[in-house]
């Protein structure tokens, strides 16, 4: 599971207003590991970390769909040119 977190997608999201550093983890292969990352990403987030060299404070979110957005997937788009 530590090995799938490491190795899965992430999507970040800076933004200078509120100064936070939003990092989203996709969803692992399997569903039973999701807790993993889910508590991870809440412990994480309680120790208000903030990026080096910035003011950006990181702010950890585990999804529990697929990787792509909803009318992303609808449209069977592959990411693909």
């Amino acid at each position: 599971m530590v090995r799938q977190i490491f190795e899965s997608t992430v999507d970040l999201f800076p933004d200078p207003e509120p100064k936070t550093l939003t990092v989203r983890l996709h969803r692992l292969s399997s569903p039973i590991h999701q807790a993993g990352p889910e508590h991870l990403c809440t412990e994480l987030n309680a120790s208000e970390t903030i990026f080096p060299g910035t003011e950006l404070q990181l702010f950890f979110k585990s999804l529990g769909t697929t990787s792509l957005p909803r009318d992303q997937e609808s449209l069977g788009w592959s990411g693909g040119g």
